[in-house]
């Protein structure tokens, strides 16, 4: 009776261990699965995102607008104003020329 009782215990043990090993083995496929997808993802991600640039659309070259003509009347004929004087040379504090670039004059 021991004995039988002994070799039921041995049993139980060895389908635990049987059982262990197989879930073992199927979270292991089941771990390998889920990397090899995140790989593909992650490629395809990849390749995504280095097409976006390609796919954008281009920019028409902005057209100048030409400017309005005014039209004059021909008798109210005005003579040119006169050119400003030229402005006085830009110095610092201490009295030293600056020089400005033309686009600030």
């Amino acid at each position: 009776m021991a004995e039988e009782a002994k070799a039921q215990r041995q049993r139980k043990r060895e389908d635990a261990e049987m059982a262990k090993k197989a879930r073992a083995e199927e979270a292991a496929r089941a771990k390998e699965l889920r990397s090899q997808q995140q790989a593909v993802a992650t490629l395809k991600k990849a390749q995504n995102r280095s097409s976006t640039a390609l796919q954008t659309t281009s920019r028409s070259a902005v057209k100048k607008k030409a400017p309005r003509r005014r039209v004059v009347r021909r008798g109210n004929s005005v003579a040119p104003a006169p050119a400003p004087p030229p402005a006085p040379p830009k110095t610092t504090t201490r009295g030293r020329q600056i020089k400005t670039p033309a686009k600030f004059n």
